[in-house]
């Protein structure tokens, strides 16, 4: 008998989290290891690189896999002609880069770079061929088998890349491991799925994915702008070693909400697209993807703001210390993202991309008026503090529209994120109040202490007043 939809969901999350924690404990393992080998300015090269490659493969998005996952009938009938059109994509860019390398170098002023802008063009080539039955694994639910995969690559980034840097330090090191576990994760694709993909190219199919795929395109050009434009700003008018630094703080700060927050997105989405006709039943899938996802990232984001100092000190050197006011700011960036990415699915889901991608536009709008004065002014710090006030003016927005979409009120939505916001607070003034001259990891232990006991005191208040987080989990463990 085929699962219930809350059951795939909690088995769902129970796969997605047990392994992507697995994933990112090797991920940062291998962060600290080369953070403490390499310079700042190693990893601000690689990242013109990668941010080369991310803006060829926005511009070059067809949106065919959200596309597939929205449609309510099976798939299968249109894989050939999605795979073919990756693997024409991936050649394309790989091509574009390979040409733009010289530019792309001269304007970051490191001819250093040219050739790592080419060599991550091969990620592209294996990300084409890799086996496109993957977006039935999300589609299905089966985060299971997806995530077999994708640590397959993980485990090959942190041996080819730790194993470069103890004998060739450079970024080289970390750019061996990128394109190693791209290699890993493409082999692991037909391993976890029998499908095997043939050269078909139908055009009434490529019409009507595209028909969707359209507006998701759109979304990824804005998400891109929004989440890349900071970077090369900070490159352009800062340095390649400040750039380092930036991004750094940027992923550090960002773990909160890529492994917790985007995660669940993930799950949500596919599970919002089955419920697109159930109105009453979306609104509450909402609440509870909101109210689970704010109250685990408002933790995070709180403990990391008033522990930044001691926590970067202690795991990366005191050489990365410039980077702790910039990941301060980053971090609550990241709160005001993590509910975003709760309630965006949203829209994708009742077929109605169109929106997301028009408050992306405002908020991009936003970015663009205040980035470079503050970049100029105040360096990576105000490049922090730029990209914090578009994301609050897009959830605000997005919550008014979902009113009007699907009927979620204003009032249960302070209700279910409000909370944990004031848990945030109370969490960082206890920390903040205690201060004392001590090792750092001693500050760090103690921060950890005294926010697990204050974050916990006001979520239990609120639990007593009607809150319903453990009613939510109880659910949805019993589902399971």
């Amino acid at each position: 008998m085929e699962p219930t939809l809350p059951k795939k969901v909690v088995d769902s999350t129970f796969w997605a989290f047990s392994l992507r924690v697995s994933q990112q404990a090797l991920s940062l393992a291998r962060l600290v290891i080369l953070a403490r080998i390499l310079a700042p300015a190693d990893f601000g090269q690689f990242g013109i690189a990668l941010l080369a490659f991310v803006s060829v493969e926005a511009l070059t998005q067809t949106g065919f896999r959200e596309a597939l996952i929205q449609k309510k009938d099976k798939i299968k009938h249109y894989l050939d002609t999605s795979w073919t059109v990756q693997a024409i994509r991936g050649v394309i860019i790989c091509a574009s880069l390979f040409l733009l390398a010289p530019v792309i170098s001269n304007f970051f002023g490191d001819p250093n770079v040219t050739w790592l802008v080419r060599a991550i063009g091969l990620v592209a080539l294996l990300k084409g061929i890799s086996n496109i039955e993957t977006v039935c694994l999300e589609r299905d639910l089966d985060f299971k088998r997806k995530f077999r995969y994708q640590i397959a690559g993980t485990i090959t980034e942190l041996v080819v890349g730790v194993g470069v840097a103890l004998s060739y330090p450079s970024s080289w090191a970390i750019m061996a491991g990128y394109i190693g576990a791209e290699i890993a994760r493409t082999i692991m694709s037909y391993v976890v799925c029998s499908f095997r993909p043939r050269p078909r190219l139908d055009r009434s199919q490529i019409n009507e994915l595209f028909g969707f795929g359209k507006w998701v395109f759109s979304q990824h050009i804005i998400v891109f702008a929004l989440l890349s434009g900071d970077d090369i700003v900070v490159g352009r008018l800062v340095g390649l070693y400040a750039l380092g630094l930036y991004q750094m703080a940027y992923f550090i700060a960002n773990l909160p909400t890529t492994e917790i927050g985007l995660i669940i997105a993930q799950i949500a989405y596919p599970a919002y697209s089955r419920l697109q006709d159930n109105k009453e039943a979306l609104r509450h899938a909402v609440l509870k993807t909101m109210k689970v996802n704010s109250t685990i990232i408002f933790f995070f984001c709180g403990l990391l703001i008033a522990g930044a100092e001691p926590l970067t000190s202690l795991v990366f050197g005191d050489k990365w210390l410039g980077m702790v006011p910039a990941l301060r700011l980053l971090a609550l960036f990241c709160m005001g993202r993590g509910l975003n990415v709760a309630i965006s699915p949203v829209f994708n889901a009742i077929g109605k991309p169109r929106l997301l991608a028009i408050v992306g536009l405002f908020q991009l709008a936003i970015l663009a008026m205040i980035i470079f004065p503050m970049t100029v002014e105040h360096g990576i710090e105000g490049a922090a503090a730029a990209i914090v006030i578009p994301v609050g003016f897009a959830f605000l927005v997005m919550a008014y529209l979902l009113r009007q979409e699907i009927g979620l009120s204003i009032r249960s939505v302070i209700w279910a994120t409000g909370p944990p916001a004031i848990g945030a607070s109370v969490m960082m003034l206890a920390i903040t109040s205690f201060e004392v001259p001590e090792h750092p990891a001693f500050a760090f232990i103690r921060l950890s202490v005294i926010g697990i006991f204050s974050y916990s005191c006001v979520i239990a208040i609120f639990e007593a007043l009607g809150f319903g987080l453990k009613k939510d989990i109880t659910d949805l463990l019993g589902a399971r």
